[in-house]
């Protein structure tokens, strides 16, 4: 054991003793990180942003008896007010759980710092509060279309569908399938979804069921549901493809087996107007295809 002199510390291997004010702390030094967490605790308390998020996250995680969420929020709003985006984000989400008016107000207070520091999600949300009237904020149209678009801008994937939808009820299909496109080709299959109901809606001016048996295909085949359903209505109306009756019952028994509540009702009406062989050999694809899909 050595003692620096002229200080008040004592260390042993990789522990230390410091006297401050006449008590003993002990500082715990994680020998793979080389952090001292008394440090960390101290430069948490003088304001490192990040060290409180990460105080904030440890709490979280404590299974202990003395774990305490409330704990979390202090740490986390401290964080948030030195200007750290992640405990920004993290207190919007944790706030937006509650249906209560303060609740939301306080998510959507943090969501618009986030955004306003650039954080693509949080324009996302803070968009969706002012579409959806969250806590004291009135529906409305304009700025969640603002947020929406800054948000798509930055490369937000879901921002792009929501900001398509808006397009689409002023009237700017052509804008709104650039935005869906741009989605569609940078992977979001929920993009890809839309453009087959574009294509696939009787109130589309340029409707073309070729194009959405084709984007139904694409996201049925990479697991959105609901394209599913949509896809097996397709081989059973023909629309786009050929009709067959197997095939239409093998993607709504895959919806339904995927947890696709809707996709009862798709099965239920499909039933009667098959044969015993078509929903056998539609059972048979489908559990094929999900025995090759499983994740």
């Amino acid at each position: 054991m050595k003692k620096k002199s002229g200080s008040g510390a004592v260390v042993v291997g990789a522990a230390a003793v410091i006297v401050v004010g006449g008590g003993v702390f002990a500082i715990a030094q994680d020998w793979k990180t080389g952090h001292n967490s008394l440090v960390d605790y101290a430069r948490a308390e003088m304001g490192d942003a990040e060290l409180q998020y990460q105080f904030g996250q440890k709490e979280l995680k404590n299974t202990s008896m003395t774990a305490s969420p409330e704990k979390a929020r202090v740490w986390f709003e401290k964080s948030a007010k030195n200007g750290y985006v992640p405990a920004m984000m993290t207190l919007g989400d944790t706030y937006n759980t509650s249906s209560a008016k303060r609740d939301g107000d306080a998510a959507c207070h943090w969501y618009e710092e986030a955004a306003r520091k650039g954080n693509a999600e949080g324009m996302r949300n803070i968009g969706l509060c002012h579409q959806i009237g969250r806590g004291s904020l009135a529906p409305d149209d304009r700025p969640a279309t603002e947020w929406f678009r800054k948000a798509a801008e930055k490369g937000d994937l879901p921002a792009h569908g929501l900001l398509a939808a808006r397009l689409f009820r002023e009237g700017k299909d052509a804008e709104a399938l650039e935005w869906l496109k741009k989605a569609d080709a940078a992977g979001s299959l929920e993009a890809t979804e839309m453009l087959g109901d574009y294509y696939y809606s009787p109130y589309t001016p340029n409707r073309d069921v070729n194009k959405a048996f084709g984007y139904f295909a694409k996201a049925a085949e990479g697991g959105i549901t609901g394209a599913q359903r949509s896809y097996s209505f397709c081989f059973f109306a023909g629309k786009g493809t050929a009709k067959d009756g197997a095939e239409a019952y093998k993607w709504a028994v895959i919806a339904q087996k995927s947890g696709d509540k809707d996709a009862v009702t798709a099965i239920n009406f499909l039933k009667p107007q098959l044969s015993a062989a078509q929903i056998a050999e539609g059972e048979k694809r489908a559990d094929a295809w999900l025995a090759s899909h499983k994740r």
